[in-house]
């Protein structure tokens, strides 16, 4: 198994985005117009078609509307990502195009991905969810003839909804370089992209992780300085998470 070393990726990110911070700027901010936009646009249209007399036409309303959010915030993930991932040379640029790509003749992809994605990422929480809320719900309602086993109840239904989050952090770990192999392979099979990811991550779960840690201090500044940081540290995490994906494919294509 080969070695990945966080330190050696991160001093690669700086050198490849040394006079590029302006340009990640933009590129960061677009992501943040896109993802606050899809938002805006959401809950405007809600609130237009919203009638609690007709709870059915606004359940459908909101589902479209789901998949609308899904396809815009995909695009712009998508876009994202690969603005910083195709930084392989010192000589290359921020190429904004990357966004229009996967909003126009590439947007049936980022769909299909950021459906196909959310489904499963919601499948393997769902249900660790549901059954949790409902040991809880059954305590709650039957506290007085449970007695002494209510807290047993509420226990099990405490420690399946934390199981229910540590399988959703699993999966978002899992699924994490799919992104990355459908810029590549732009005509894979959605759920093939996944598979692939869970393999291409096998073995370097605790590294990603790891990686992931490295940046809590900077993870902390973006939190006090209200999201304003994340305008530098966007750039910063993009490039290094792209190399981390680079030196997995070297790895297992050995």
């Amino acid at each position: 198994m080969g070695t990945i070393t966080i330190s050696t990726l991160k001093e690669r990110a700086l050198l490849l985005l040394k006079g590029k911070w302006k340009d990640g700027i933009l590129v960061n901010l677009i992501f943040f117009l896109i993802m606050m936009a899809s938002g805006v646009i959401r809950n405007f249209i809600s609130s237009i078609f919203f009638n609690p007399y007709q709870p059915f036409l606004s359940a459908i309303i909101n589902i479209i509307l789901a998949f609308v959010v899904i396809g815009i915030t995909s695009a712009g993930y998508i876009g994202w990502t690969s603005c910083f991932y195709k930084l392989e040379k010192i000589e290359d640029k921020l190429d904004f195009n990357n966004y229009m790509d996967f909003f126009t003749k590439k947007l049936n992809i980022a769909f299909n991905y950021g459906v196909v994605y959310s489904f499963f990422m919601f499948i393997w929480g769902a249900l660790f969810y549901f059954v949790g809320f409902i040991c809880i719900l059954f305590t709650t309602v039957f506290i007085t003839m449970l007695g002494e086993l209510a807290g047993t109840f509420l226990t099990i239904g405490s420690i399946i909804i934390i199981l229910g989050t540590l399988m959703i952090i699993r999966k978002y770990i899992d699924y994490s370089m799919a992104r990355y192999i459908v810029i590549d392979n732009p005509d894979i099979k959605m759920t093939t992209a996944l598979k692939e990811s869970k393999n291409l991550i096998d073995g370097y779960r605790k590294k990603y992780i790891l990686l992931i840690l490295s940046f809590i201090g900077w993870i902390i500044l973006i939190a006090i300085t209200f999201g304003l940081a994340g305008l530098w540290i966007g750039s910063y995490w993009g490039t290094t998470e792209a190399q981390f994906y680079r030196e997995l494919k070297l790895i297992k294509a050995k």
